[in-house]
């Protein structure tokens, strides 16, 4: 990995962004040979290089061999004699033959950009102005300030353009189906279709019919959402106790004060002695909290029709919501025994955690230019993707360990049960 060895600035390092939320990391790596590495001058991104992309240009200077790029040049000067007198006849003699044989590429579908030409060529000018000043004076704050609003501005006439289309299109087809107009309704979704097949989206439907589609996600997400597998015997003695965690959290029934801070109104103080009997491990008729909606949503790659790649989400009870917050207080105990590698549910950490630690790993290990030979410089790295790990945890297993090796007391659990049987 050649860009991770020479110092500059924070946005040099960087080779991508993210163009919405403006978040930065180095995910593209020049890779060469150990033998060519005496030959890297210097490598690093251009952050204000103007791409049609969110990847950054990367620059990667190497030296070349005297002979090599003596022969090259003198191959550059000799095709040079001519090439601009002969060029101009040369583009027109390809384009008209390039027409003669394909024609003319002819626009079917309309999309948000038609009639606005203009307005896009506009803030296209704005942004490439604000960059040329920015290149004529880089440590410019008024430069790069203008540079940033014209990149904003951009994007937020695209956005508007776009909106403004996509809604104008479905408020025709919505009236055109209320006057019963079935052959405009026809032709407008058809053109929308295909404008979205255009684009790499599927508009195929699930199933035949509405019934036979509820029928089919109901059958994939109850595979999905209950996974049953095997459970070591042993897993009790590999365990150990926890317990001792357990005294420092407060387990007394939930205060009317926690309550306020959750919802933002009580129906008079009943909804209060609700959750304080359901804590309490009482018997309460709570089958309506145990039913839920479920939707489906396309996660944006494959096809529509596999239900591999749809989310499922579910949509508890609001008051159901209520009580699984005020359960919050079993993290306290889990923030005991967590390792410090663990990033994954935890306030104040994420995947950007972990991903900056392999990074850094990275760039030590790459630092130290290990070799082969030597095999304690070696760095090994495993990663391991569970399928459908949450789903398949066992509930009954999970508030037996809670009780016996962590040291929840009975009556929490038992509303556990209740909440989530």
């Amino acid at each position: 990995v050649l860009n991770t060895f020479f110092q500059h600035s924070a946005d040099e390092l960087m080779s991508w962004v993210h163009r919405r939320w403006g978040t930065q990391g180095m995910i593209d790596y020049a890779v060469g040979r150990a033998t060519d590495w005496c030959y890297v001058l210097d490598t690093h991104s251009l952050p204000h290089a103007e791409v049609n992309s969110d990847h950054r240009l990367m620059v990667l200077k190497l030296r070349a061999e005297g002979d090599a790029s003596t022969q090259y040049v003198k191959e550059v000067e000799r095709l040079r004699q001519g090439a601009a007198q002969g060029f101009p006849s040369l583009s027109h003699d390809l384009y008209q033959a390039g027409v003669s044989v394909l024609g003319t590429a002819q626009r079917r579908n309309s999309d948000w950009r038609d009639g606005h030409e203009a307005t896009l060529r506009a803030a296209v000018a704005r942004r490439q102005q604000a960059l040329d000043g920015l290149r004529l004076s880089p440590g410019s704050q008024a430069c790069l300030q203008e540079l940033r609003d014209a990149r904003h501005a951009s994007r937020r006439v695209v956005r508007d353009l776009k909106s403004r289309w996509w809604s104008s299109r479905l408020q025709r087809l919505e009236a055109a189906a209320r006057r019963n107009d079935a052959a405009t309704a026809f032709s407008d979704a058809k053109e929308m279709g295909r404008l979205l097949r255009s684009q790499g989206v599927s508009v195929e439907p699930l199933a035949a019919s509405p019934d036979a589609d509820v029928t089919a996600k109901a059958a994939h997400f109850q595979a999905v959402l209950n996974v049953q597998r095997p459970v070591s015997p042993h897993i009790w003695d590999e365990t150990p106790d926890l317990s001792s965690g357990a005294a420092d959290i407060s387990w007394d029934s939930p205060t009317e004060h926690e309550l306020r801070c959750t919802i933002t109104q009580l129906s008079n103080g009943k909804f209060h002695d609700l959750v304080q009997r359901l804590w309490r491990g009482e018997e309460l008729d709570l089958t309506t909290w145990h039913s839920s909606l479920l939707f489906s949503i396309w996660k944006g790659r494959g096809l529509v029709t596999d239900l591999d790649g749809h989310r499922g989400i579910v949509l508890l009870d609001v008051l159901n919501k209520v009580v699984c917050k005020m359960l919050s207080r079993l993290s306290e105990l889990a923030e005991k025994h967590y390792a410090e590698s663990e990033t994954g549910y935890r306030r104040g950490r994420g995947c950007t955690d972990a991903l900056f630690l392999m990074r850094r790993l990275f760039q030590e290990w790459s630092c130290s230019r290990p070799t082969r030979a030597n095999g304690s410089n070696s760095l090994y790295v495993l990663f391991i993707d569970l399928t459908r790990a949450f789903d398949a945890v066992p509930r009954a297993l999970l508030w037996t360990l809670l009780q016996r090796k962590l040291g929840v007391p009975a009556h929490v659990v038992r509303s556990e049960i209740v909440y989530m049987p």
